[in-house]
């Protein structure tokens, strides 16, 4: 699966997985990539690993997310509706306080309050207002472990009009309002602290004691909330890319750059770093960029190249200034993205409070040695505007932040990018007595424009495209021609909004495990599978699941059930399409979407003139399909 080195276009570098000690691995499971599992780690069948696993967990299949349970005893029988907006969840192991409790959601993740704890039940409360259909509950234990569970749809139903029928809770916009503000300002102010902090201190200096005076803070936060403060040994080297790239390097350039460029310039070039994470999102995370996008991108770059010309005299000096800045940037939008899409098993705490530590020490410990002037920069200036980038800038922002990303959309939150360089460049010209001529304002607020078109031209291209839920007609057309081929076999794919992809039925491969062939069954190959599963890391993942039953009917056998359902929960988050074909043409399909009602796909939709199940069929011969 992984390929030779001699094979084309294959990488020189490791491309295999690293196993730990004492790893059981269940029957049809796949390890992808260069992952390193921990020790003592059980994997179970039909699992799909490409990211780390850490030391002691247990990776299942539980529905469309790959659940992993750690050595915590920690279970789940049930989930009732206990009142608006609260829930009882019946299991074991529950007792333990430093057990987590989240509301997952689309598009993020909320802490759920605890209002009562007993060994075999929890009694908690939503922080959000969600249909039932979009939200799941994770319990994760200080082990690693972690449970996601379904919620009951009744309590979470939505009226006619869309609102809820009964709102659980709403929600405190003073404070969310309030934060917002403060963090806009905090961020802003950041760079003016930055600027008076290196005027005295060499760079290394000021980078490292910032990052020591915010670290006592986060450490007590992790011991306040029980979080633990060290990597296990699986992650030590995301660790280690973590200090360097995202705190370490990405801050020390940032120092440097700014002994050169003013504070407000300097917040326009780092506010860079939304855009890019829109542009290396594309190779990282499989992401497609719209036109309206590339615009957004070309005209930001463009406008930003023009004004550093107009604001900085034309040296070599500045120059590299601003090249420093821009390269700080680039190095956090990368690890951004590589956070997201491999730290998502570390809590928040611990992925900021060991790497910010380490970098500190390591600053400040190189800007003593190489500087031996250092001592002298510690003026009156210097030593308040560390205290405030440390207590204020790294510990309150960092929180305050984060507090909101877990309240907020994506999109709402990227705006805090729009907004501090504004609040950096007012406090550039009141404090720095920097000039910005009419020319320089416009182009400020044009790579700004740019940025916040970047993040809402793809939602307002798809609200005016208002594009079909697939299957389109073209793309019904497409499938059935594919069934048609493949008869008497039965043809597999799936659906993305952007188009099908034709996938290998490999069933007959595998007639060591499987009595069906190709003519009353079907099975993805490797590479299909492996583009199933990253397409719900990208912006255009797959929404449904096709196959065609030969001379048997459009419907969802027990078979089909097995297969799509595991404990009562969609394996992936998809609708399945069953196409009725004969020997003549394609009739029509059955398209069948999952209820959590019954814990099962029902039927949702059909097009054409599927025929239901045919008694006489050669499935019917060989068994139920």
């Amino acid at each position: 699966m992984l390929g030779s080195i001699k094979i084309h276009n294959n990488p020189s570098s490791k491309r295999h997985p690293t196993l730990g000690d004492r790893v059981g691995v269940g029957a049809f499971a796949s390890i992808l990539g260069p992952v390193v599992i921990g020790d003592d780690v059980l994997i179970g069948a039909h699992a799909f690993i490409k990211h780390d696993v850490p030391d002691g967990a247990c990776v299942s299949v539980l529905h469309q997310y790959q659940v992993v349970t750690g050595s915590a005893e920690v279970a789940v029988s049930g989930v009732e509706p206990a009142g608006v907006g609260r829930f009882l969840v019946h299991g074991a192991g529950l007792h333990d306080p430093e057990l987590r409790v989240e509301q997952l959601t689309r598009d993020r993740s909320a802490q759920a309050a605890v209002l009562e704890r007993a060994s075999e039940r929890l009694l908690v409360e939503l922080p959000e207002t969600v249909a039932a259909a979009e939200t799941r509950l994770r319990l994760s234990g200080p082990g690693g472990s972690s449970v996601t569970v379904a919620l009951p749809r009744a309590r979470l139903a939505r009226d006619a009009g869309g609102a809820m029928s009964e709102p659980l809770r709403s929600r405190p916009w003073v404070a969310i309002v309030g934060l917002y503000v403060v963090v806009c300002l905090i961020w802003g102010t950041t760079w003016l602290g930055i600027k008076f902090a290196v005027t005295d201190l060499p760079p290394l200096l000021a980078a490292g004691l910032r990052f020591l005076i915010a670290t006592p803070i986060l450490l007590g936060l992790c011991w306040f909330r029980r979080v633990p403060v060290l990597f296990t040994r699986a992650h030590l080297g995301f660790a280690a890319f973590v200090t360097l790239c995202y705190f370490a390097i990405p801050y020390l350039l940032l120092n440097v750059g700014e002994q050169y460029v003013s504070s407000g310039l300097t917040a326009i070039c780092f506010s860079t770093v939304t855009i890019l994470i829109v542009v290396l999102s594309v190779p990282m995370l499989g992401t497609r960029l719209t036109a309206g996008q590339v615009v957004g991108v070309v005209v930001a770059f463009s406008a930003l190249v023009l004004l550093v010309l107009r604001i900085q005299d034309v040296s070599v000096t500045n120059g590299w200034g601003v090249v420093t800045i821009l390269g700080a940037a680039f190095m956090h939008s990368y690890a951004y993205l590589y956070i997201k899409k491999h730290g998502g098993q570390v809590h928040v705490l611990t992925l900021n409070t060991l790497p910010l530590a380490a970098a500190g020490v390591m600053l400040t410990i190189a800007g003593l040695l190489t500087d031996s002037g250092a001592s002298a920069g510690f003026t009156t200036r210097a030593v308040l505007a560390t205290l405030y980038l440390g207590l204020v800038a790294s510990a309150l922002g960092f929180l305050g932040y984060f507090w909101l990303l877990q309240r907020l959309s994506a999109v709402t939150m990227s705006f805090i990018f729009v907004i501090f360089p504004v609040v950096a460049m007012l406090f550039s010209a009141a404090v720095e007595q920097t000039v910005f001529t009419p020319l320089d304002i416009l182009l400020m607020f044009l790579i700004l424009g740019a940025f916040a078109w970047t993040q809402l031209s793809p939602r307002l291209g798809a609200r005016r495209a208002a594009p079909e839920e697939p299957p389109t007609p073209a793309q019904l057309r497409q499938l059935y021609a594919a069934a048609e081929r493949a008869y008497p076999a039965e043809c597999c794919g799936f659906v993305r909004r952007s188009g099908v992809r034709e996938c290998v039925n490999v069933i007959d491969e595998q007639q060591s495990v499987s009595d069906r062939t190709a003519t009353t069954g079907y099975v993805f190959s490797p590479a299909d599978l492996l583009e199933l599963s990253r397409s719900f890391d990208g912006d255009d993942p797959v929404v449904l699941i096709y196959h065609s039953h030969p001379d048997a009917g459009a419907y969802f056998s027990d078979e089909d059930q097995r297969h799509a359902v595991f404990d009562g929960l969609p394996v992936y988050p998809v609708d399945h399409l069953v196409i009725d074909v004969t020997a003549e043409r394609a009739k029509g399909a059955r398209r069948f979407r999952f209820s959590e009602a019954e814990g099962r796909y029902v039927e949702s939709g059909a097009y054409g003139e599927p025929r239901p199940r045919q008694a006489q069929s050669v499935a019917d011969r060989l068994g139920d399909r």
